[in-house]
């Protein structure tokens, strides 16, 4: 679930690498790629912890409902796939205020 991937990072100790998750050598949490696991259920907001994030790809997964405007929190975000899900709703606007992003797919 995708609310594993968050508390995991926000756990205090050591995280275990984990496949599609890149992290710095202090276990700082930097991207998620995670294409076609089978991930179902909406975006949760924890993941808006994910301070130093800079990529999210999430492509052809179930995820559903909408992207919460609290996205704009990935200040460091380059890259954000969602393609592919069954999300619903308009883009955040909230989505124009994240300076490094470079690539957006949410076909």
């Amino acid at each position: 679930r995708l609310s594993t991937i968050a508390s995991a990072a926000q756990f205090a100790g050591i995280l275990v690498p984990c496949v599609g998750v890149r992290t710095r050598p202090d276990h700082t949490v930097i991207g998620v790629r995670l294409p076609n696991n089978g991930l179902v259920g909406q975006l949760p907001l924890a993941l808006t912890g994910l301070t130093r994030l800079e990529f999210l790809a999430l492509p052809s997964n179930d995820i559903t409902g909408t992207i919460p405007d609290a996205i704009s929190e990935l200040v460091h975000l380059k890259e954000l796939n969602l393609s592919g899900n069954l999300l619903t709703g308009q883009i955040p606007e909230a989505i124009a205020s994240l300076s490094e992003l470079r690539t957006l797919a949410l076909s």
